[in-house]
């Protein structure tokens, strides 16, 4: 469990995660993301879609791989691309 958004970010950026992302995303088939919270901040979406949007934009090569995954979808996004997570 995840106390708040800055160890949200933490996880993100772990070492051991980034790695998984780098090298499992292009040997999926398919990829949905999910983020469950207990949070009552109305603003809650917003905030988790910001600090997505912070990780791909700080590993640009992260955000390159799922622009080319075959299926990468997070519920209640706009669309697939990274910039909308």
């Amino acid at each position: 469990m995840l106390e708040d958004l800055d160890g949200y970010y933490a996880y993100l950026n772990h070492p051991a995660h980034l790695r998984l992302e780098l090298e499992g995303i292009g040997l999926l088939a398919r990829f949905e993301a999910f983020d469950i919270t207990d949070s009552t901040d109305p603003d809650m979406k917003t905030k988790i879609d910001q600090v997505q949007a912070r990780h791909f934009a700080e590993n640009p090569e992260l955000a390159a791989l799922v622009a080319k995954a075959a299926s990468f979808t997070r519920p209640g996004a706009e669309d697939a691309t990274p910039s909308s997570s």
